[in-house]
């Protein structure tokens, strides 16, 4: 209901009533180290005034899975998804009638708050003819457009500026779409939102619990309209249908990236930086390995043509009109799945029956989450044994299997030089890193309950000890790691290596400048510095159509001449041991000789 008076309360009870001379001004206000699960916008800020320390990492996670989304690949992949599936409506329209359907299923919370905009009315001669009926239509298509989760309109700071506009935008939505309603219904509804229907104050003081109220709802709306039901729904890539992601915006250049950094830096330095969560609806790497189909869109186009050509043995007509079970939005959503849950390296023989039952499970979820031909209210058995017959059929049938191992082989390591590239980013961006259960090695789960696995950290202990007793050693062990890749010890090494490099040079990383560096289209990188102490991270992008071949990671000569612009000095690689000279170029084919991540820091770090 008001969460910056929550929050204020919350840290009122560390605060100490005498001041410290010696306490940083911010701790002194905010005590209490306090994250918080919101989901931000594309172009939502948090609000500078709250006193948290920011948010528990979706909105990083998102900038950062989008870095591997190939721009230009949209047309031809959109032209796929419209094709394959016969969807062409754009997201946003996905999204208005997710809401509406949400709205129905929470129509005592809307007639609740119809009720006090009613007496709110009642009590203005010149809004008081309006009916119930009018009022309720007018709230649910302003609740089914608003554009965030939610607005902070509160008693004692009235309406911000942003805020404003987020209800304008709203407001003029909803009248576009409702054009047999009295306008002025809709003006009144605005008026009332931003605390302008009245000047007495008793009737402003009832508007203001009203836009509390109203925006107590709008964010659950949003959450059960999107989440839970649009992103099943639209499923042009799926590794863009991830909580605090837009999947109408296909993917994060690197300049929108760095800008988001720097502002973390500035603002929000300790906020949690995650790639994988309880809430995320694909494993961290299962997203990264997706997102190489922005590459290869034609190919894909010619792959979906093909496996649904060699499946269609394990369809089969279901209900009284005969439709094919799985419909073909629920079969395309299935081929991407197994895109992206098919283990890195596998030949897909042993380990089949787990693959699955995974599978067979997350179908059926994401079918009643679409609540298209099922739902969870009203599942539809009929149609869920043809999705279940389908998934077992296709995942028992060894010519459709043995044609999915080989072309995973294409995308292999393209998917694993993704799902590096992230973790160092991640480990290394402004913020506080955040490791989920099991991703210490390759997470290519699916959504909970998948992701809820039971986690082997014995596995992975022993794997660390291996790593710790041969930490003087980075040349050799990086290039056994690489060698061995696909048992994920290497993104266990990156991880560990990283942390270290992290406690070695902590007010770097918490308080440090945070600089982009300029790598071109294939690079992503940036500094962290404070005064003489300097850390420099570069990974690699949409490796894919660089290298241009399968089985070849982006190392050595796949660079070229291709150079890079950093401070005169010497580092070192953390991740290899190898030297580098600044004067003040350095060859990329130097710095990515031997792993296709770089984690610089300048010689005289410890």
């Amino acid at each position: 209901y008001d969460p910056m008076g929550y929050f204020g309360k919350l840290q009122g009870r560390f605060r100490s009533e005498v001041t410290d001379p010696k306490l940083n001004p911010d701790d002194a206000v905010r005590p209490l180290p306090l994250l918080i699960e919101k989901i931000l916008g594309a172009s939502e800020q948090l609000p500078e005034s709250w006193p948290v320390d920011g948010t528990t990492g979706y909105d990083l996670g998102a900038a950062l899975l989008g870095l591997w989304i190939d721009p230009a690949g949209e047309e031809t992949l959109s032209a796929v998804h419209r094709d394959f599936t016969g969807e062409r409506r754009p997201y946003g329209a996905i999204v208005h009638e997710c809401k509406l359907r949400t709205l129905e299923s929470m129509a005592s919370e809307v007639n609740m708050l119809a009720r006090l905009l009613s007496r709110i009315a009642s009590e203005n001669r010149n809004w008081s003819d309006f009916t119930l009926i009018a009022l309720t239509h007018a709230l649910r298509e302003t609740l089914a457009s608003f554009p965030v989760y939610r607005t902070y309109v509160r008693a004692d700071d009235g309406v911000s500026d942003k805020d404003a506009r987020l209800i304008k935008t709203a407001i003029r939505a909803a009248r576009l779409r409702s054009a047999t309603l009295d306008p002025s219904v809709f003006v009144f509804l605005e008026q009332v939102l931003l605390g302008r229907a009245s000047d007495s104050e008793p009737e402003r003081a009832a508007m203001t619990h009203f836009t509390m109220r109203f925006q107590q709802l709008s964010g659950p709306i949003m959450a059960k309209a999107v989440e839970d039901t649009a992103f099943y729904r639209y499923n042009r890539l799926l590794c863009l249908n991830e909580v605090g992601g837009d999947p109408g915006r296909f993917g994060t250049s690197i300049e929108r990236f760095q800008a988001q950094n720097r502002e973390r830096a500035r603002s929000w330095p300790l906020a949690m930086s995650a790639l994988s969560t309880h809430d995320s609806k694909r494993g961290e790497d299962a997203s990264a390995r997706i997102a190489v189909l922005s590459e290869i869109p034609t190919e894909w186009r010619q792959v979906v043509a093909r496996w649904s050509r060699k499946t269609e043995p394990h369809k089969r007509p279901v209900g009284d009109a005969g439709a094919a079970a799985p419909a073909r939005r629920d079969e395309y959503t299935f081929y991407q799945a197994l895109v992206g849950a098919w283990p890195f390296g596998w030949d897909g023989k042993q380990g089949r029956d787990d693959l699955r039952a995974r599978l067979v499970a997350f179908m059926q979820k994401a079918a009643r989450e679409a609540k298209l031909e099922t739902s969870w209210n009203r599942p539809d058995e009929d149609y869920e044994a043809g999705l279940r017959a389908f998934v077992e059929g296709a995942l028992s049938d060894d010519g459709f299997m043995v044609d999915v191992a080989q072309w995973s082989e294409r995308i292999d390591i393209a998917g694993a030089t993704n799902a590096l590239a992230q973790t160092v980013l991640k480990l290394c961006a402004p913020g506080v890193p955040d490791t989920f259960q099991g991703c210490e090695l390759w997470s290519q789960s699916l959504v909970d309950p998948d992701n809820r696995r039971p986690v082997d950290f014995a596995a992975r202990r022993t794997m660390l000890s291996r790593i710790m007793a041969r930490s003087d050693d980075p040349a050799g062990l990086s290039r056994e790691l690489l060698a061995t890749w696909q048992d994920g010890a290497l993104k266990l090494y990156v991880t560990h290596a990283a942390l270290r490099t992290r406690a070695r040079l902590p007010e770097v990383f918490r308080a440090g400048d945070y600089e982009p560096v300029d790598g071109g289209e294939h690079v992503v990188a940036f500094a962290r510095t404070l005064a003489e102490r300097r850390v420099i991270v570069l990974v690699p992008r949409l490796t894919l159509s660089l290298v241009n071949s399968a089985g070849r990671w982006a190392t050595g000569d796949v660079w070229h001449d291709a150079t890079v612009e950093l401070r005169h000095g010497v580092y070192r690689d953390v991740l290899t041991g190898r030297r580098h000279q600044a004067g003040p170029t350095l060859r990329l084919a130097d710095i990515f000789a031997d792993l296709p991540v770089a984690l610089l820091v300048d010689d005289g770090a410890p």
